[in-house]
Parts: C-alpha cells; structure tokens; sequence
C-alpha cells in the first residue's frame, strides 16, 4: 500500500515522490486524480529502468482513486461507482485495538508518545 499525504495548495507526497495535484476527473463511474510528478527521474535509476528518454522531464500522471482505500475507518459497505448516489456509514476504529492501521500515521505516535 502507499502512503499519499497532502501538503498546502495541493503539494504532496505519493509513496517517496513528490506531487502537484492538477484535476480530478470522473469517468465511466470511476474517480481519477491527475498530478505532476516534480522530481525529476535520476540518472542511475533511469538507466536501470530503460527509461533515459525521460531524464529532466517532470511527467504528468493520472491514478484511479480507490474509492474503498480508507482503511482506518470500519465501513458498512463497499462503494463501486460514484455516480450511485448510494450512502456509506462507517465508524472510527479505535487505535488501540488496530495499531497497524495506524502505523503510518506520524501525528498518532506524536499524540500516543504523550500518554506513555
């Protein structure tokens, strides 16, 4: 799984790559967020990749948002298209008893640091 955190003004990280989030689109049902990747690929690991036409260039790219990825909340149901108009109750998972959902999670180990 990869982590995606979101910075000020649509700056964020996807997995170690820094992004800059461009649109949202909504095809067919399904939910597509666009972003530009703004490191650049270094020239060790575009050699390895077979990709040396790419080296300098900052890409554009487009990743269907999972629309059942929140996986720190417990979900009565599961969300297949968007355009259903269908409801989704959860409820909060209590960090104690699933402390592997929250292991990514910087601000929980902040807040759990202070009650130890």
């Amino acid at each position: 799984m990869i982590k995606i955190s979101w910075k000020l003004r649509g700056l964020g990280k996807l997995g170690k790559k820094e992004i800059e989030h461009i649109d949202t689109i909504e095809k067919d049902g399904r939910l597509y967020y666009c972003y530009k990747v703004l490191r650049t690929k270094k020239l060790a690991s575009a050699i390895i990749q077979n990709s040396i036409d790419d080296i300098g260039r900052i890409k554009e790219e487009t990743r269907e948002v999972n629309l059942n990825g929140d996986d720190k909340r417990f979900w009565l149901g599961r969300l297949v298209d968007i355009n259903d108009g269908k409801k989704n109750d959860s409820t909060s998972l209590n960090p104690e008893f699933f402390a592997e959902r929250f292991e990514l999670n910087d601000d929980y180990f902040k807040q759990a640091s202070c009650f130890i």
